[in-house]
């Protein structure tokens, strides 16, 4: 079946409070669509400047970002890092420090104009269950006048805008330490996830023969519970506790009868051949919603939602 088509029938299943049975994933993408003008380029750009370093790792650090155009962020964090390394703090202060200064300036920034932005009221109305936010800042709430983010860690972090649930699986700013970039911060969160994933499969064996309806517990059992779109999302293939979740999703998924499973479909724009080889294979089971430009992929989104 066409991926706009089936994308379209299960937009129309909703829960027994009106809400689509259907989580998204949004990333800087949704931001620009919005009219943020900082871009995470930018930013890293503006960090990059003002952090106490010598200006010759300075000009490294702006060279890196010139050449990879903001991809391969994890990279990028690592060299930020390493540049900052200094004898008289440790390396956690050091990473400490750059999450402080980047939940700042994303408060000074994103933040401080999301009121302003009607597009994200515009998308919450679309009525998801679930909203799991990639971006670190919390413009979506704030624009929507929600519950703000609250949770002991990363993982269950969790505000409310209009009926949906906004998590953030790489963290936000009201908490700084609780951002993950980073080769070590990504392998210490891929352990947690992987505690997590066990209690999503006793759950499932646990409720599987009593047909109750059970709410997420974090952020993964709500990738993992309904269908699932990544809209305005790069999906970098450095972006390693993502694809993990991505590929023990479509493991779980695999073990149900096809009538039951659960799609994952990914929003992309643009010359077909300008889209990464990785995503046009449709890796862990992903659907590709393809449309020409931007523009043209935001109108096809919203009228397969509003249909």
């Amino acid at each position: 079946m066409d991926a706009w088509k089936l994308l379209g029938e299960l937009a129309n299943r909703r829960d027994s409070s009106g809400r689509r049975r259907l989580a998204v994933v949004v990333g800087s993408g949704v931001n620009v669509q919005a009219g943020v003008r900082d871009s995470w380029l930018a930013l890293l750009n503006r960090i990059a400047r003002e952090a106490r370093i010598e200006e010759a790792a300075k000009q490294r650090l702006l060279d890196m970002l010139s050449r990879t155009g903001g991809s391969g962020m994890t990279s990028i964090w690592e060299a930020f890092l390493c540049e900052l390394a200094n004898p008289s703090e440790a390396p956690h202060q050091v990473e400490h420090r750059l999450q402080r200064d980047v939940a700042q300036l994303l408060r000074e920034t994103h933040e401080r104009r999301a009121a302003d932005l009607d597009f994200f009221q515009r998308f919450v109305e679309l009525g998801f269950t679930d909203i799991l936010s990639l971006n670190f800042d919390r413009s979506l709430l704030i624009a929507n006048g929600g519950d703000d983010v609250v949770g002991d860690d990363t993982l269950t972090r969790m505000g409310r805008a209009g009926r949906s649930r906004v998590w953030y699986p790489h963290g936000d700013t009201k908490r700084y330490r609780s951002i993950r970039l980073g080769v070590r911060s990504y392998g210490v969160y891929i352990k947690q996830l992987e505690s997590a994933y066990r209690g999503y499969r006793q759950m499932r064996r646990a409720t599987r023969n009593r047909g109750a309806a059970v709410g997420p517990r974090n952020w993964l059992e709500a990738a993992m519970l309904q269908p699932l779109l990544f809209v305005g999302c790069g999906l970098s293939t450095d972006e390693w506790p993502l694809w993990w979740t991505l590929h023990q999703r479509a493991r779980d998924q695999a073990r149900r009868p096809i009538r039951h499973r659960s799609p994952c479909f990914v929003l992309c724009a643009g010359a077909l051949d300008h889209i990464s080889p990785h995503l046009r294979s449709g890796p862990a089971g992903l659907h590709l919603l393809h449309a020409p430009s931007h523009p043209e992929s935001w109108q096809q989104l919203t009228k397969t939602l509003g249909g």
